[in-house]
């Protein structure tokens, strides 16, 4: 699949997110050999990107994720696949960062901790409150493209249909496209289709990319709010939270997922998940997926999304189950209309 005019990815991506957060994802050090091997795993099966960004990590390990994308890629066990994968990181729009100048030394600064001197794909995490330096975050990317070989490309990221023309017109001013918008997409999280953001971006030849597809783990089948098996039990943090009133409201999307994946286990003969369905929802509609990997497995089961193909009686019951949960899940806080 193409991002702009050359760059060639795999409809699935990998996410960066739980790479270095303890709050969320419950991230340690001693977790960086599983990550190696996810890495690994995941780009032996076909997939060639990952996305990042320089505010993934907690605290004084902020920009962890970087760091350890831009490691993994060196020592990895796949030779130049491993070396060559493509990257996307995003750049988060702080107030202390002021000027065109701010954001190329963020790039460089990113640059350093991925170890390498250009990034493919470097968005704007999200779009300023009020627009506060947005006009001069987008010249300083652009520049780092046009001028300074540290980018190939903008992409932007939680933005809605009304900012998004504004911005493609100021990048294309400057003589740089506007390539890629990555939002939250699932089956619980819809907005980018009620929105005409889907639409939108198609039309202007920008390439959408879904995060969270299985909003948070919620749509992995693994959790029960009666559970039946320890296995099944809440995740620990603050999804245990939130999960409990989630799971009573998508029983019938989750029983759909269910026997979808026993059908597709029965009709393939390979062992289908619910999550690796809820995946392939996503890009059935034509869109770049990104999925998050912990462990080696998680890697396995998630390259099957790529290859499950769903028939059009398990696309509409999908559809059918969802469409009434409305958007469900909680839209990131930074996603703008």
């Amino acid at each position: 699949v193409k991002v702009g005019d050359s760059l060639e990815v795999s409809r699935l991506g990998v996410g960066t997110w739980s790479w270095g957060n303890k709050i969320l994802w419950g991230y340690d050090e001693s977790m960086d050999g599983q990550l190696q091997d996810a890495f690994d795993e995941i780009v032996r099966g076909g997939v060639n990107w990952f996305d990042s960004a320089d505010s993934y990590g907690t605290g004084k390990i902020t920009g962890r994720a970087e760091t350890l994308l831009g490691r993994f890629a060196r020592e990895n066990r796949n030779g130049r696949a491993g070396e060559n994968v493509k990257v996307f990181t995003k750049f988060a729009p702080y107030p202390f960062r002021v000027g065109r100048e701010s954001m190329v030394t963020a790039v460089d600064e990113a640059c350093a901790r991925l170890g390498r001197s250009k990034i493919e794909v470097g968005q704007l995490h999200w779009i300023p409150p009020g627009g506060w330096q947005l006009r001069e975050y987008l010249d300083g990317l652009a520049y780092c493209v046009r001028e300074r070989g540290t980018l190939g490309a903008v992409g932007v990221s939680n933005c809605g249909p009304k900012e998004l023309k504004q911005i493609a017109k100021r990048l294309k001013d400057l003589g740089v496209p506007l390539v890629s918008n990555q939002v939250q997409f699932s089956l619980v999280s819809r907005l980018p289709e009620t929105s005409g953001l889907l639409n939108e971006c198609a039309d202007m030849g920008i390439r959408l990319i879904g995060y969270s597809p299985l909003c948070l783990g919620l749509l992995t089948g693994k959790f029960s709010q009666q559970p039946a098996e320890p296995k099944q039990s809440l995740p620990s943090g603050l999804r245990s939270v939130v999960f409990p009133s989630l799971l009573s409201k998508t029983e019938g999307l989750q029983a759909t997922l269910r026997e979808i994946s026993a059908a597709q286990s029965k009709k393939t003969g390979v062992s289908v998940t619910p999550a690796a369905v809820a995946i392939s929802w996503v890009l059935s509609k034509d869109v770049l997926c990104l999925v998050g990997v912990k462990n080696a497995n998680q890697s396995v089961e998630n390259l099957k999304a790529a290859g499950l193909k769903l028939d059009e009686g398990e696309l509409r019951a999908l559809d059918d189950e969802s469409r009434g949960l409305g958007n469900l899940a909680q839209q990131n806080i930074f996603q703008t209309a």
